[in-house]
């Protein structure tokens, strides 16, 4: 999602673009510290811009991947979850009840394990978690999801793209922000951003 789509005012969004700040993403990913050292930039707007960005964590923007665009998904996910975290409250009392005395929290988790397996809360987590490329599935066993390199750069934002496939070729931070319309520091610190993926 642009900057410009945010509502904010000219002088915040100029701020923003004068320091390499295009989209949504990046704004999400820099810190407070890092916007605070920004030029030109004073208190009254970098309250706005932390309201902005507030307002845009509340109603569900991930850094990584942004909003999620199926929101079918989404909510198949959560019904599905729901329904298996209730499940797992009648589980807990069914076998409280069982007990018919009283019974520790040892006992409890012992038992449940048994009992979760006769649900699909398990396969839902999986399925959600190979869905947000968390992990992935090999002939039927799981593992973290490691991207190729490939598909990391495809990842990143164009700016982000740019300084990475820039800095493979061999070109220096100042000759990168000459090119971008920024300064060298901004550049090292996009840099650092995505090196923290």
């Amino acid at each position: 999602m642009k900057i410009e789509k945010l509502g904010l005012s000219t002088r915040a969004y100029n701020c923003l673009i004068e320091n390499g700040i295009y989209t949504m993403q990046e704004l999400m990913e820099i810190s407070e510290k890092e916007l605070i050292e920004f030029k030109n930039l004073g208190v009254k707007t970098l309250n706005e811009i932390l309201v902005v960005r507030k307002k845009y964590i509340d109603f569900g923007f991930q850094k990584e991947t942004g909003f999620i665009e199926n929101n079918e998904i989404k909510d198949k996910y959560l019904d599905d979850f729901h329904q298996e975290f209730k499940n797992l409250k009648e589980i807990v009392l069914d076998i409280i009840l069982k007990n018919k005395g009283l019974i520790s929290n040892l006992q409890i988790n012992d038992k449940i394990f048994e009992r979760l397996q006769e649900t699909k809360i398990f396969q839902i987590i999986l399925d959600s978690l190979i869905t947000e490329n968390k992990i992935e599935k090999i002939e039927n066993k799981y593992r973290i999801y490691l991207p190729k390199l490939e598909d990391y750069i495809n990842s990143l934002s164009k700016n982000k793209k740019m300084i990475f496939l820039n800095r493979l070729k061999g070109k220096t931070l100042e000759e990168i922000g000459k090119s971008m319309g920024v300064t060298k520091e901004r550049i090292r610190q996009i840099e650092k951003n995505y090196m923290k993926k």
